[in-house]
């Protein structure tokens, strides 16, 4: 089983989803989002990890050290999401 690890992860969590579709056993240690509609829709889609934070600056990565073997992130979504200031790419 592997352990994995997101942040800004989103409402539909896109690396979970390729996982649970690949048919690759997984437990999410822990997830973080700090939009609470996306934080909804992870929870719908994902169910609750072990762990979720809401604030990246929450984190202590030193803690899951030997914890997780699979770390994925992305850059926050902030120009292209309904969240954000929406200024698409020209943002």
């Amino acid at each position: 089983m592997i352990r994995v690890a997101t942040a800004f992860s989103g409402g539909l969590a896109a690396p979970e989803f390729a996982l649970k579709y690949s048919g690759i056993e997984h437990e999410i240690v822990f997830a973080c989002e700090w939009d609470k509609y996306a934080r909804k829709q992870y929870l719908q889609f994902h169910g609750k990890p072990t762990t979720f934070y809401e604030d990246i600056k929450n984190l202590c990565a030193k803690c899951y050290y030997a914890l997780i073997d699979l770390f994925v992130f992305g850059s926050p979504c902030q120009n292209l999401s309904l969240a954000g200031n929406q200024k698409g790419l020209e943002g």
